[in-house]
């Protein structure tokens, strides 16, 4: 899915909007969003995923069971509760140098994740 030129489409307060889109495998993200609501790609099949600095705002497990995303470059400054929890399959994740902390719960049952790349502020 291409959100690239979808700067009419709101992705904020789309609670739960792709939930269970289980033939989305990849996600590019407009540098015009700003927000994405809750549980908005929960149980989708992505397999890798990057997250624009441009989102200040993020709810919490928006990207929750993704059990074939493999890696994920998130550039984002905030981070929320349970983002990528049971994401099963993540390995590698990569974390911004705007995130100052980790809400809880943020990696939980990630049973292959092998190396994350902390921001030297944490």
């Amino acid at each position: 899915m291409d959100l690239a030129h979808s700067s009419k489409m709101p992705i904020a307060d789309t609670g739960k909007a792709f939930i269970k889109c289980e033939k989305l495998s990849s996600l590019k993200i407009s540098s015009s969003v700003k927000k994405i609501g809750a549980n908005a790609f929960e149980s989708c099949a992505l397999e890798t995923l990057t997250v624009p600095a441009n989102v200040e705002e993020i709810g919490d497990q928006v990207f929750i069971n993704n059990k074939s995303l493999l890696r994920v470059d998130y550039q984002a400054p905030v981070l929320s509760n349970y983002i990528f929890s049971d994401c099963t399959a993540l390995e590698r994740i990569t974390l911004s140098g705007s995130i100052t902390e980790i809400p809880g719960y943020a990696f939980y049952n990630n049973t292959s994740l092998i190396k994350i790349v902390f921001p030297s502020k944490i």
